[in-house]
């Protein structure tokens, strides 16, 4: 099998996702959780991508992004899972250690420990603004489906509050690719 092709298109909507290793769920633990909505806010002022959107569920994270710069995937995906990787390691070391067993792999006779899935997870580009909207919807609603809540901005770890109240100040607003025409 090849390599995954890392795509460097700016002005392009990006759907990403990506999951814990063996869809075990570590984010179901609100300081884990924490963890990954801190490290992708700091992907996004280390790589100036736009955020449209993000939920963070209790064993995958969905995000839409555009490139400003070309910027490979990786190393966006990189940042966000290593960073988030370290301190829910730590956290689940001193409160859940036993969780940790669930993910625990046996190499060269030593015992270690994998938060995410290797690689890089699921990533389309969206090419017309219908196919923005439906992800964004998409991602804002997959708690509601999930039956964690009744309504998507009433989830903590999700950018539906902010974006049907109009606070652009973490996130930003919805792109409309036909301007870029």
């Amino acid at each position: 099998m090849g390599k995954r092709k890392d795509y460097l298109e700016t002005n392009v909507v990006r759907e990403i996702t990506f999951s814990t290793f063996r869809k075990t769920h570590l984010l179901r633990d609100r300081e884990c959780a924490q963890y990954v909505e801190q490290s992708l806010f700091e992907a996004k002022r280390k790589y100036g991508f736009q955020l449209f959107s993000y939920v963070v569920m209790s064993n995958h994270v969905h995000f839409l992004v555009m490139l400003n710069e070309p910027t490979p995937i990786s190393s966006i995906l990189s940042s966000i899972k290593g960073s988030s990787g370290k301190q829910i390691l730590k956290h689940l070391r001193s409160t859940n250690p036993g969780l940790l067993n669930e993910v625990a792999i046996v190499r060269d006779e030593k015992v270690r420990h994998r938060i995410w899935l290797p690689g890089g997870g699921y990533d389309r580009s969206l090419r017309d603004d219908q196919s923005i909207e439906n992800a964004i919807d998409y991602i804002h609603n997959n708690p509601v489906k999930a039956g964690l809540v009744n309504t998507a901005n009433e989830y903590a770890f999700s950018s539906a509050k902010e974006f049907f109240e109009g606070d652009f100040s973490r996130i930003d607003p919805m792109p409309r690719l036909s301007r870029f025409g």
